[in-house]
């Protein structure tokens, strides 16, 4: 039994990041959890003693340990290396890891005199809180947590005084059941929400949204069961894979599924659609969601962009665009991995746990994305997460996070100070009180006297400071410009090694010359020379400060629209000493040199506005004027196979060639889409005649105008 359960704890690591993904994955991860559940049942009906806690106890060397660097001027302090500065003993027998600080000693640490000798026996308490692939978690107002123990089946409760229990759903006892407590059953479950009367809305694999009360009765307000998307009334509803779940002041709850859509449930359990067909909502597998005051919806989704609905379903991005990465910076500057959960605070500052970048990230009102620095608030020490999924945000306004991959709940404050609430990164269903700690033993260590020597024994004589150049001279540039560092080094010396500096942060190569595009007004450049083959002391070069010019600003108050044959007069709002502006293209201009020129466009153009400084900066920015053209859309058509009438024509569709045509069904289905609408429409589907009726069309002229919408028939 003890082989089966390791290797399906490892089988439930493996497929954990599918938590969101396709059935085939739930079934496999379904079965394995069971497994672990079972005999994790078995374990926890016996409660151990409280083990003994204690840290390792060091003896180190009182004299000074000599190690001498190869001839490529280091020494790894490996096992044997390390042996020579101590040894430690616990209370308990646990195994001890050792290390040092510095790890590696290089030409570097010919001076050093000490170092740090550490020993590490940290390992997890056998009687500690455990969660079975948590989820997702919500808070209520005193305080207490709810867990969403994802492949345990069940939601946990951590009261204010620490006690962990079965709140509703027995762990292990995965299936479909409405009851009170225990007896009620859940499948894996994905999202939790809570309303201001204190009762839990859970979404979970039976594709049904299910109620809890604060006595822990579960009840079903919607869904069938069966695994489709159908709008209606209670069990007249269904569901596809349902996965985040949020509520509004009102009490209305929406629901993101894996079939792209975006769901909403009242508190009587009509449900209903309220996205497009992602072929025009451009939604992919929404995960996590919240809601403001306003109503607005916060979505998360597999294209790692960070989206808004608004309450008239118009669909915006505000963080991040399509494809994966981890930079910071304003709406479509940022990037992420895979967010997963998200939680608006009083403030309008969203939080998003990004979870392939193991990061929390606030997204501004104004859309600028930062990283939270994660440390821990007991030691300082740098904090780490691992596959964060669920958060939300407790009484007291901090953020209360589903750590995955560590089985652990943990708390981190706004400005990053983490703390461990529950969880050791054991798999499991242990309940019990979280102030018993999830780790035992900890980190000792001392400082041991050592000292370092070079291959040969010896130390080369230090050379003299390189000296550094710039190009443009005096490293001045405009914003954006590239200024190209060269380090010369003093005359005689041999260099090996050369490490470049802005601020004290390592960049460049091991070159003598460095080149950047993207520096700030300031910025202190050095370069460090050295000759590591003889450990000759390494060299530093004077700083040198970059200067950067100021760009001129240039706003436009969005982009005018006008009538065929209109004119409009283009208003740019300019900052900075300005030397000479033009426009471009002039076609359609009254002049190209005037700040507010007269356009009369044909067609839609984008006229672009140069500015250049007194000190020759350039700043380029365009304004579109849109050209509406009026467009004559016929209402029926008969397409009959006689010639005459065959076909939906709307002749005005050229002057819009990257328009697009969506036709739909009563029921919300696409039976017809284009960009460009160069093949008119036959009323058919899939090659099938349709039958005659009445059909919607939304036609989408270019970006920044208002679609079109309306209805088309169909006669014989």
């Amino acid at each position: 039994m003890f082989l089966t359960f390791i290797s399906t704890n490892k089988s439930l690591r493996k497929l954990r990041n599918n938590i969101y993904g396709l059935k085939v994955f739930k079934k496999g991860l379904y079965i394995l959890g069971i497994l672990s559940l079972f005999i994790g049942s078995i374990l926890s009906a016996y409660t151990p003693a409280s083990p003994p806690d204690c840290k390792p106890e060091i003896f180190s060397s009182k004299v000074p340990v000599k190690f001498e660097l190869d001839a490529n001027g280091n020494k790894k302090m490996d096992a044997a290396a390390l042996a020579s500065l101590g040894f430690a003993t616990t209370c308990d027998g646990s195994a001890i890891k050792y290390s040092s600080d510095p790890a590696i000693l290089t030409c570097a640490d010919l001076t050093r005199t000490s170092i740090k000798f550490i020993a590490d026996n940290s390992h997890p308490n056998p009687i500690a809180v455990t969660f079975t692939v948590p989820t997702d978690v919500v808070t209520d107002a005193a305080g207490n947590i709810y867990v969403a123990d994802g492949y345990g089946c069940s939601i946990r409760k951590m009261a204010t005084d620490g006690t962990v229990t079965a709140f509703a759903g027995s762990t292990g006892a995965c299936g479909y059941a409405d009851g009170k407590g225990t007896a009620a059953q859940f499948n894996v479950v994905y999202g939790i929400t809570i309303d201001l009367l204190g009762n839990l809305y859970v979404v979970d694999d039976n594709d049904r949204v299910r109620k809890i009360t604060p006595d822990g009765t579960t009840t079903t307000l919607a869904g069938s069961g069966e695994n489709k998307t159908e709008d209606g009334t209670g069990a007249a509803a269904s569901f596809h894979d349902p996965h985040g779940i949020t509520i509004d002041a009102d009490g209305n709850l929406y629901i993101t599924q894996n079939d792209f859509l975006i769901r909403k449930v009242t508190p009587s359990g009509v449900v209903t659609t309220i996205t497009p067909p992602p072929s025009v909502s451009g939604l992919n597998t929404p995960i996590g969601i919240t809601v403001d005051a306003a109503g607005n919806l916060y979505v998360t989704d597999y294209s790692s962009a960070i989206k808004k609905i608004a309450p008239d379903s118009t669909i915006t991005t505000i963080a991040g665009h399509v494809g994966s990465g981890f930079t910071d910076g304003t709406g479509a500057a940022a990037s992420f991995n895979l967010p997963k959960g998200i939680i608006m605070d009083k403030d309008g500052n969203l939080y998003v746990t990004d979870s392939q970048n193991n990061a929390i990230r606030k997204i501004t009102p104004s859309g600028v994305v930062t990283t939270l620095p994660l440390t821990m608030a007991s030691t300082g020490a740098k904090a780490t997460l691992n596959n964060p999924i669920g958060i939300k945000i407790d009484p007291s306004g901090n953020l209360i996070v589903v750590d995955s991959d560590n089985e652990r709940i943990v708390r981190i404050t706004t400005s990053g100070e983490l703390t461990v609430i529950a969880g050791n990164g054991e798999l499991g269903s242990r309940n019990g009180n979280t102030n018993d700690p999830p780790m035992l033993g900890g980190v000792s260590f001392e400082i041991v006297p050592i000292s370092v020597v070079s291959s040969a024994n010896t130390t080369a004589a230090p050379g003299g400071k390189p000296t550094l150049i710039s190009f443009p001279l005096n490293a001045t540039v405009c914003v954006g410009g590239k200024i190209e560092f060269a380090a010369i080094p003093a005359s005689g010396t041999i260099v090996n090694s050369i490490q470049w500096q802005v601020n004290g942060i390592n960049v460049g190569t091991n070159d003598l010359n460095y080149a950047d595009s993207n520096f700030q007004e300031g910025d202190k450049v050095t370069c460090t020379v050295a000759d590591n083959s003889s450990c000759t002391v390494p060299q530093t070069s004077d700083p040198t400060i970059v200067h950067i010019i100021p760009s001129p600003e240039i706003v436009f108050n969005g982009n005018p629209t006008i009538p065929l044959g209109g004119g409009v007069t283009l208003d740019p709002e300019i900052d900075g000493d300005i030397k000479a502006l033009r426009w471009s293209p002039a076609i359609g201009l009254n002049s190209i040199t005037l700040k507010n020129p007269v356009a009369h466009p044909s067609v839609t153009t984008t006229y672009y506005l140069t500015v250049t400084s007194s000190a020759g900066c350039e700043t380029t920015l365009g304004v579109t004027v849109n050209v509406i053209t009026p467009i004559n859309i016929p209402n029926t058509f008969t397409p009959n196979g006689d010639g005459i009438n065959d076909l939906w024509i709307i002749k005005d569709l050229a002057n819009y060639p990257d328009c697009v045509v969506d036709i739909f069904n009563r029921y919300g289905q696409t039976l017809f889409h284009s960009r460009g609408y160069g093949k008119p429409w036959d009323g058919a589907y899939n090659g099938t005649r349709l039958p005659p009726g009445t059909y919607y069309y939304m036609i989408t002229l270019q970006a920044g105008i208002k679609p079109v919408s309306g209805w088309i028939a169909i006669l014989q």
